[in-house]
């Protein structure tokens, strides 16, 4: 029997080291979220009120001894967060996270949250899915990650259909391009990779150890070391504390020779307002790393980065890259960003009058079309909006064109299907 999808039941995913988002393509909303990572917590036969032995747990990896109990319960969501509030720390699951620099780490983990994700938060029939998912994956993902996805998705989700879209083509698409240097400034990782044509150029990818979780370690040291909020707060503050103040601080990226905005901004924490001390703003200089005497950074900096991408691809393609530049991700957030990349690209770019046909003179920044104003302030939500756009497109498309995988195809080929129907492909 046949399936051919309907627009408005299409899924989209999209992977992210701090969280998976998720929702409708036809509905073009921000996306929904839940935290990319698990708590673990054993269960002993005969004994439900049994710690964890978490000494156990270290030795194996977090995966416990299955010879030794009934089982391991897998915690996600909101279920996790319920755990975490359990009194007495013994009874708390172990947390690890599922996705770390973009990479999976806990396949088995990452299934029980598809699944939570498709038959619980979407209330999608699980005897009866017609979804089918459209998926936005890390440009690099290897080959090996992808058929893993695939398997879970067709055998452990039973979708019916499945397309891949990696993430900087899907920002590309979003902006109504099909060209351009993507920077996704995520939460421990960023990646500049530049798409040509509709292809992302893997050659270009550059990668960075750097992101939204150094901002929260490095805002975390600027309290630590203010006594007036240290004394307000009653004790020492730690990352959840510092995780919450850069949400809600308006961090700015300093610029020489800028003033910073002198707005006090405060945040709520056990029912007390606290002031948040204007050296926040430092925080974000953990997003331009330099190497000092006592600290050596191996990786180019930000800008650096942008520009090892651009001279990775052909000379003749990377005037008009430079001019399609698009700044993305969670950590993307900061006013003053792109001042600071412009200032910093002042040494990389020539000035001279005389340059070459080829030669980048600066870098313009594109933005969201006017018609989708809901998403021009969320740039975490751009890889979503792009696999939407995408998804909407490939399952209405007529017979004749069908470039998605359905479930007949995996059955004869299996995981190794998703090779021949992506939009590109990692090695």
């Amino acid at each position: 029997m046949s399936f051919w999808p309907r627009e408005e039941n299409v899924i989209v995913l999209d992977f992210g080291s701090y969280s998976v988002k998720f929702g409708k393509a036809f509905e073009m909303e921000l996306p929904q979220q839940i935290h990319s990572k698990v708590g673990r917590r054993r269960r002993f036969k005969g004994d439900d009120d049994q710690p964890p032995n978490e000494n156990a747990m270290e030795e194996d990896g977090g995966q416990g001894d299955a010879s030794a109990d009934s089982g391991m319960e897998i915690l996600v969501g909101e279920e996790l967060t319920d755990a975490l509030k359990v009194d007495g720390k013994e009874k708390r699951p172990i947390v690890t996270p599922i996705i770390s620099r973009g990479r999976v780490k806990d396949w088995e983990a990452l299934t029980v949250l598809l699944r939570h994700i498709i038959f619980d938060l979407l209330e999608v029939d699980p005897n009866r899915n017609d979804h089918p998912v459209i998926a936005s994956v890390p440009v690099y993902w290897g080959i090996e990650s992808m058929q893993r996805l695939t398997q879970i998705l067709f055998e452990d989700c039973a979708v019916p259909g499945f397309f891949l879209v990696e993430q900087p083509l899907a920002a590309v698409y979003a902006m109504g391009f099909v060209s351009g240097v993507v920077v996704d400034i995520g939460h421990d990782v960023t990646s500049v990779c530049a798409v040509l044509d509709n292809e992302p150029q893997v050659q270009s990818l550059v990668t960075l150890p750097i992101g939204g979780a150094q901002v929260d370690a490095a805002l975390l040291k600027l309290l630590q070391s203010d006594p007036p909020f240290c004394l307000m707060l009653g004790r020492e503050p730690d990352l959840d504390i510092a995780s919450r103040v850069k949400e809600v601080a308006a961090l700015e990226v300093p610029i020489e020779g800028l003033k910073l905005a002198g707005t006090i901004k405060e945040v709520e924490i056990d029912g007390v307002k606290l002031p948040i001390p204007q050296i926040r703003h430092h925080a974000t200089e953990a997003l331009f790393p330099v190497s000092d005497e006592s600290h050596f950074v191996s990786h180019p900096d930000l800008a650096g980065a942008i520009v090892r991408c651009l001279n990775s691809c052909e000379p003749d393609k990377r005037p008009s890259l430079a001019e399609s530049v698009i700044i993305c991700g969670g950590s993307s957030k900061f006013d003053g960003l792109r001042t600071r990349l412009d200032v910093l690209l002042k040494s990389y770019f020539p000035a001279s009058e005389t340059l070459g046909d080829y030669q980048p003179r600066e870098l313009r920044y594109l933005r969201l079309p006017e018609y989708m104003p809901l998403f021009e302030k969320a740039p975490h939500a751009l890889h979503f909006v792009g696999a939407a756009l995408t998804g909407r497109a490939v399952y209405i498309s007529p017979p004749q064109d069908r470039c998605w995988i359905s479930k007949y195809e995996y059955s004869e080929m299996g995981p190794a299907v998703v090779t021949k129907k992506t939009t590109g492909m990692s090695t």
